[in-house]
């Protein structure tokens, strides 16, 4: 609805869909999944009710900023228990997950390109303690500069609090830990040649932070990527 055209659109949305699971989209979800086949199409979550509310506020031009509260209940939801052998095994349950936050973003022309947001969760697996590695806060920023011909720059970090992870013992209780937080800042060079050829340079997670992506497993620490892109 364009309350103000130009200046501020109100949005409401109301959806549902299938998470259709097979045994690549597992594994490319969690590598260290138990890979027994035929157990990942039984591994399908379902979400009935996705509520979406928000604005689209041009206070000035080019900067958008995008308040939203989404709320969404899914039905199997799939989370990754740990266990003694360093793989991690499927477990599903119910859940509640809601939302509130803002993104923004500015544009000025071809020259700069900025985008930030935030945004708060609430998390309720009916089955577990704890919905694992499901961050309460989440922060995102990434922007693009091309002052200079040919050549543009890019940055982006993002922030997320501290999750729960678990481990299954004996007798299958789950033993519940906690994740580090996550602080990733990315910085990287583009030179563009032609229209088919550019070559980049990637400083990737600068802050040095070996967060957990799966409990027990770090992300790499500081390190450098050059490389070359070819489009034909």
């Amino acid at each position: 609805w364009q309350a103000q055209p130009e200046r501020l659109a109100v949005y409401a949305a109301v959806s549902g869909r299938q998470n259709a699971r097979n045994l690549q989209t597992l594994l490319s979800e969690n590598r260290y999944a138990i890979p027994l086949m035929g157990v990942a199409d039984t591994l399908n979550s379902y979400v009935p009710v996705d509520l979406r509310f928000g604005l689209k506020i041009h206070p000035i031009s080019g900067l958008l900023l995008n308040p939203f509260v989404h709320f969404e209940y899914s039905m199997d939801e799939v989370y990754y228990v740990g266990t003694s052998l360093g793989t991690f095994a499927a477990s599903q349950s119910d859940t509640r997950h809601f939302d509130v936050g803002m993104s923004a973003s500015y544009h000025f022309g071809d020259k700069f390109d900025i985008h930030a947001s935030a945004a708060y969760n609430y998390w309720r697996a009916m089955k577990l303690d704890h919905a694992l590695y499901r961050p309460a806060f989440e922060g995102k920023l990434a922007a693009q500069l091309h002052l200079i011909d040919k050549w543009s720059f890019q940055i982006d970090m993002y922030f997320a609090s501290r999750a729960w992870a678990a481990d299954v013992m004996d007798g299958g209780m789950l033993d519940y830990k906690r994740t580090p937080a996550v602080y990733d800042i990315n910085v990287g060079a583009t030179y563009n040649l032609n229209s088919q050829i550019s070559f980049f340079a990637n400083l990737n997670n600068l802050a040095n932070n070996k967060h957990m992506p799966l409990y027990r497993y770090q992300v790499e620490g500081v390190h450098f990527v050059l490389g070359a892109a070819f489009q034909f």
